[in-house]
């Protein structure tokens, strides 16, 4: 690892010896550190550049398409670092919390539903207004995966709105049309 020798040195440069030692192990760290210095930003860039993928893969498939393109060529597990449930919204093994109640249950990938699907509303401000799912997001609340629906909602009259809708409130003030 280094190169001196004590031997090269006189019997009584042990002083000597030991800055010399010390000179080398100093240098050898410089290169280390800078080795660690360009692979950790070659990495930084590298974690960028799979993120950008993963963006445009979720803007041009939609989430759960994307999610079944990873998974079918077995890149699911090597990108799930760069996948977190604010950004992918279907996960299908976390909780969801249920909306005023206070009840954490497991979510299936079945009970989150993807963009696209129809629903219905029930109650409120756009009662008797039909719609679509856009997206949906998930962000991790106290007592578990709380979701959100961004939705579309069309009047009978056709006027056309935004809104959104909690996953908790399913099946009281909207739901899932058939």
């Amino acid at each position: 690892m280094f190169d001196i020798q004590k031997d090269d040195l006189d019997r009584d440069g042990v002083d000597t010896y030991l800055v010399l030692k010390l000179r080398g192990a100093v240098e050898q760290l410089k290169k280390v550190d800078a080795q660690v210095k360009a692979l950790s930003e070659e990495r930084r860039k590298t974690a960028q550049y799979i993120k950008t993928i993963l963006n445009m893969m979720r803007l041009e498939l939609g989430n759960t398409k994307m999610l079944e393109t990873l998974e079918k060529n077995g890149l699911r597990d090597s990108v799930e670092q760069f996948i977190s449930p604010q950004k992918v919204h279907t996960e299908g093994l976390r909780t969801v919390r249920k909306r005023r109640q206070g009840k954490v249950e497991p979510v299936e990938s079945a009970m989150v539903l993807p963009g696209g699907t129809k629903i219905k509303m029930l109650s409120g401000n756009f009662a008797g207004w039909s719609g679509t799912i856009t997206t949906s997001r998930a962000k991790r609340g106290r007592k578990g995966l709380d979701v959100t629906y961004f939705v579309t909602v069309v009047s009978p009259n056709g006027e056309k709105k935004r809104t959104s809708v909690k996953h908790g409130t399913m099946n009281k003030s909207w739901v899932p049309e058939q």
